[in-house]
């Protein structure tokens, strides 16, 4: 509506209407406030935009390559559409309490992008946030569903991410290389995709208790040590490598897994990780391709424990217990504890598989 037309105007106030047309390419324009405006067309390309003030918006048209805009607060917005953002290379903050949807290209390439709060997202598109190389964290604790790729992509300072709700978590490369990832909360997430965690160098743990299919190259390019997986029922193609430590297996009929552990000529993780399950399923293991191929070791359930202290209380709190026939010594619980040797001896019962141990003297 006013494209190219104004490119001389630096300043827009107050224009009463409720519904507001574009400003594409007003190169000149720095700031505008609409404060009865519901429905505002787009500001793409408005180089020089430094301020928006649109407090009732609901639905706004795209704002990208804005690559002056810092922060944007709508309290009202209920959608980014596809590409809203994207390209904004100085935004550091976002502010939109309302919004459900979060539309593919979005944020991507807001390289200066550190703060994001959008608390009711319940779906995040493709690339969304695909570059976004300033952002350490991200927690949407509503988001059920991502968008089919790159979600998350090449955001390399990227450390813990949030996604407590998320069944869905995409199909091809969703956090490949962020580098820096090491935490990840994803409880709910049922596939885990191709290539989803490639080149997370800094991953050394995952837990994914509810995840049934993981697929081919899934965490390649990792530096994962150990993975939780009780429920797996298939596994792709070299998914989990060499340099794994433990795999955390529960299901009762292994997981199809066909060149799951192997790439190449490189070796396969049987060669360095445990695969640890309860008793009841370690037969079946032993007996199916290609998990015999692993050193499989019991696992041992800690229900609880009590200690009692002879002498002085340890520094910390690095409890040992035994297995049940009292002979195996194991860690129960730890936090980089450390004891007296003079100081530190003491009893302690332990409750492990259901059995009740006998006090041990440490």
């Amino acid at each position: 509506m006013y494209s190219l037309c104004i490119n001389r105007v630096t300043n827009i106030f107050i224009i009463p209407d409720k519904s507001i047309g574009s400003f594409n390419g007003c190169t000149s324009l720095t700031s505008v406030s609409f404060p009865e405006a519901e429905e505002v067309g787009g500001f793409s390309g408005c180089t020089s935009l430094k301020a928006v003030y649109l407090p009732k918006a609901k639905q706004i048209g795209r704002f990208n390559d804005c690559t002056s805009l810092t922060s944007v607060e709508f309290p009202e917005l209920l959608e980014v559409v596809d590409g809203g953002f994207e390209e904004c290379t100085a935004l550091k903050s976002v502010t939109l309490p309302m919004v459900e949807y979060i539309e593919s290209f979005s944020f991507r390439n807001c390289k200066a992008l550190t703060t994001i709060d959008i608390p009711n997202a319940i779906y995040i598109g493709d690339n969304a946030f695909e570059f976004c190389s300033s952002l350490t964290a991200i927690s949407f604790p509503n988001v059920r569903t991502l968008g089919y790729s790159w979600v998350f992509g090449c955001c390399e300072s990227l450390v813990s991410i949030n996604l407590p709700q998320a069944t869905n978590i995409g199909i091809f490369c969703t956090f490949e290389n962020c580098k820096s990832l090491s935490e990840i909360n994803i409880p709910m997430a049922e596939v885990i995709g191709e290539s989803a965690f490639w080149g997370c160098s800094s991953l050394k743990h995952i837990d994914l208790p509810n995840t049934r299919k993981i697929m081919m190259e899934a965490f390649a390019g990792c530096s994962l040590k150990s993975i939780y997986i009780p429920k797996v029922e298939r596994i792709g193609a070299a998914a989990l490598l060499k340099g794994l430590k433990k795999i955390y297996v529960r299901n009762p009929v292994p997981a199809v897994a066909d060149n799951a552990f192997s790439y190449g000529s490189e070796g396969g993780a049987w060669e360095t990780a445990k695969l640890i399950v309860p008793k009841s399923v370690e037969e079946a293991y032993r007996t199916t391709y290609p998990w015999s191929m692993f050193f499989i070791e019991e696992e041992m359930e800690v229900t609880g424990y009590t200690d009692y202290m002879a002498f002085q209380t340890p520094h910390g709190n690095n409890v040992t217990g035994f297995t049940a026939d009292g002979k195996t010594q194991l860690l129960i619980y730890s936090e980089e504890a450390s004891t007296d040797n003079h100081s530190s001896s003491y009893n302690i019962k332990a409750f492990i598989n259901g059995e009740e141990t006998a006090d041990q003297h440490l």
